[in-house]
């Protein structure tokens, strides 16, 4: 899956129009199943993010790649995972 800028993620999701696209974590998780997600202007509370905008999708093997597009890029961003990781790798 492709870096989702602002405009390409707004115009699949409302019929090319422009909005915010803030989303409560909970509809990330349910919209993202098992990925990685990258988020931008979040909000958290603690460790816990509330809501965030989604940069980039992507699977374990993808991330690297991923991360460096948004580097290239200049953009801040954070890491979550959608869904526990379990097995040998887990600490």
């Amino acid at each position: 899956m492709a870096v989702v800028n602002d405009i390409e993620y707004n115009r699949s999701r409302e019929g090319g129009k422009e909005m915010n696209n803030q989303q409560s974590w909970e509809r990330i998780v349910e919209e993202y199943p098992d990925k990685w997600v990258a988020l931008s202007d979040y909000s958290m509370d603690g460790p816990t993010v509330i809501t965030a905008v989604v940069r980039a999708v992507c699977s374990d093997n993808e991330r690297l790649s991923k991360e460096k597009e948004l580097d290239a890029q200049n953009m801040p961003f954070i890491w979550r995972r959608t869904t526990e990781i379990e097995g040998a790798y887990v600490l």
